[in-house]
């Protein structure tokens, strides 16, 4: 007679357990959701790696900073990934969560839309390393440092570089497309800036008409060197009708793969700028750190990996308590600091020669 009443309690206390382990396995779920449970200085990265545009490009930033983080000082602040969209308001909120709960430094955004977004919200509070530049001539606040791969960075560069070795009349072969113009317009102003002339400029084409005459026009110009400002297909295509007559310079946009002989045989000769990472193997800051997975990354995606490295050791420097810099010798180039707050990179010069880019000279563009 016992028998049903007992059945039944023992009914409801298993019922009563199994919601208990339900609900308490929902709140844990949350609270691993939540990527900050508790409040204690560390250093913040915020990268848009939840966006299908640009969560690949932030993930390899993330790895190279943890690796980075792996090889730091013991007593250094742990590295905590908060990882947003790319919606600017979300990564403001994400900024604001991250120092409410300690951040005692910042590394991110990583989108040139979310740096201007931050630079002129007024919350900046710690030492904040964005990795792109602000649109536009946005004054940075005190504490706001940027530093990145910015391709028209790397134009100016080159056009200094090639000043140097000699050249005084650029033709320019611009891209058709909007980084192309871009980066063929940084080129431009820097070589203008110098001294220098520009005698001719032609836009990429396949037109079989058009390309007949680039020859003449290069030779017809006068120019004592060719800038393009193209990538490594479009670079491969139009340099069998250039000829020898002038040197060729472009960016690192040319060089994507260390490995394939055959299509580098087709940039023979063209000089171009990239990172020790590619370039210097044996670099003494290069072989302090761990390669990312071959299969997983092409040449694009280790250039970001290696701008992680360099992110969290500038972020070191930044939270040293004295306010001048040295030069970092750093993966992606000698990085210094400027009066702007923009930390800039001097690359390393390369040439295409049977079918691989060989460094010309040291870790500077002498």
């Amino acid at each position: 007679m016992q028998i049903r009443p007992t059945f039944s309690l023992l009914v409801r206390s298993l019922l009563y357990w199994a919601l208990l382990a339900l609900a308490t396995g929902f709140a844990a779920a949350e609270d691993t959701a939540d990527k900050v449970p508790v409040s204690e200085p560390h250093i913040a990265v915020i990268l848009p790696l939840q966006s299908s545009s640009y969560g690949k490009h932030a993930d390899s930033v993330r790895l190279g900073i943890l690796n980075a983080a792996g090889n730091g000082q013991p007593g250094s602040l742990k590295v905590r990934v908060y990882g947003t969209s790319e919606d600017p308001q979300q990564i403001l909120a994400a900024y604001q969560r991250a120092t409410s709960m300690g951040a005692r430094a910042v590394i991110g955004p990583l989108t040139r839309n979310a740096v201007t977004s931050l630079a002129q919200s007024g919350i900046v509070s710690v030492p904040t390393l964005a990795l792109n530049i602000p649109e536009g001539d946005i004054p940075l606040p005190r504490d706001l440092y940027v530093y990145g791969l910015q391709i028209e960075a790397e134009a100016r560069q080159m056009a200094q570089f090639a000043l140097r070795h000699g050249g005084t009349k650029a033709f320019i072969i611009a891209g058709d497309t909007s980084l192309g113009g871009r980066t063929a317009q940084a080129f431009s102003e820097e070589w203008k800036k110098l001294g220098a002339e520009i005698t001719g400029q032609f836009s990429y084409t396949t037109d079989s008409a058009m390309l007949a005459r680039l020859r003449e026009q290069v030779a017809n110009s006068k120019a004592d060197i060719v800038f393009m400002s193209l990538d490594a297909a479009r670079a491969r295509f139009i340099r069998s009708y250039l000829g020898a007559s002038a040197p060729i310079y472009a960016t690192s946009m040319v060089f994507t793969s260390n490995t394939d002989a055959l299509a580098n045989y087709d940039l023979d000769g063209v000089r171009f700028l990239d990172m020790p990472w590619l370039l210097q193997p044996d670099h003494p800051a290069v072989i302090s750190y761990s390669r990312p997975d071959a299969q997983r990354a092409g040449l694009d995606q280790e250039r970001l990996y290696a701008l992680g490295i360099d992110a969290y050791r500038l972020v070191q420097e930044l939270l040293r308590p004295y306010e001048n810099m040295e030069s970092l010798d750093g993966v992606t180039g000698t990085i210094t600091l400027n009066n702007a707050h923009q930390f800039i990179r001097t690359l390393v010069p390369a040439q295409f020669s049977q079918g691989s880019a060989k460094v010309l000279e040291g870790p500077q563009a002498r």
